[in-house]
Order: C-alpha cells, then structure tokens, then sequence
C-alpha cells in the first residue's frame, strides 16, 4: 500500500478513536462534586489541550490536517514547535486530555476508555510511522532525536 492511500486499517483506527472520544462527551458527569483530585485532573485536562493547540498551530499553513494514519502525497515533515520534542502531540493531547477526564471522574469504564484510546493511538502511530518511513527518508533521524509521546520518557 502506498502511503497515501487510505487502508481500511485506518479508517477501523479513527473510527475507534472517535468513538472512545464520544464516549467521554457524552458519558462524563458535567456537574459533580469538586474534589482536590480536581486540581491535578484540570491541571492535565488542560496541559492536553494546550499541546494540542501548540501543535495545531505549529503547522504550516500548506500542511493538511489528517485524522487518518495515511500521510497526505503532498505532506511536509513538521519538525519545530511540539514537534521538536515529541512526534505525535495530537495523539499526547488526547491522551493527556481523557485521563485528566479519568482522574476528575474516576470510574472503571473512564479507566478502560482511557486505556482502549491509549492503545488505539499507539497502533495508530506504529502504523503511521511505517509510512512516513516511506515518504520521508529523514524521518529515521528525527526518530532518532525527539519521543513518541512524552518528552523523556516514551
């Protein structure tokens, strides 16, 4: 498959991560009451949406914004900004965004959202990575020097 084709594989990922993405709009409590774990919760919640915003608006203007794991034919390597850290701060975003979700309402089906989205995500990126291989033949290098994920750790 070439990398700008789009694979059933990556519509299954984002329909996925959309639904587990639904699941915290829909199912978490809008009133309760405010706990000190609330504190850490919107600190997080806040940090996601922060690096989201950061890599959104790192993105040149003739770079297209794709859900999908497919890169665009026309696609540029974005290597400044979040970008300089980590190589996916929309998925970190998220991630960060949902387990502060958790932490402020900490219910065993929030956890397993939490933990389907993180791995959803993951797999998304792997598969993601296999094809930027292909497009950028510096994209070894930039693995090299910045994370997945999170600064310093994964």
């Amino acid at each position: 498959m070439s990398p700008q084709q789009t694979s059933h594989f990556g519509i299954l990922l984002v329909t996925i991560q959309f639904l587990i993405l639904g699941y915290f709009v829909f199912f978490h409590p809008i009133q309760q009451p405010f706990g000190p774990q609330d504190m850490v919760a919107w600190t997080i919640v806040t940090a996601g949406i922060a690096i989201g915003t950061w890599a959104l608006l790192s993105m040149r203007r003739g770079s297209k914004l794709r859900i999908l794991p497919e890169p665009d034919a026309n696609a540029t390597l974005i290597i400044d900004g979040p970008y300089a850290f980590i190589r996916h701060p929309l998925y970190t975003a998220l991630i960060l965004l949902t387990f502060g979700l958790f932490l402020n309402y900490p219910v065993m089906s929030h956890f397993v959202a939490w933990s389907l989205l993180f791995v959803t995500l993951n797999i998304k990126l792997i598969h993601e990575e296999k094809l930027l291989l292909q497009i950028f033949p510096n994209y070894t290098k930039y693995q090299a020097v910045t994370h997945k994920l999170f600064p310093f750790v994964y």
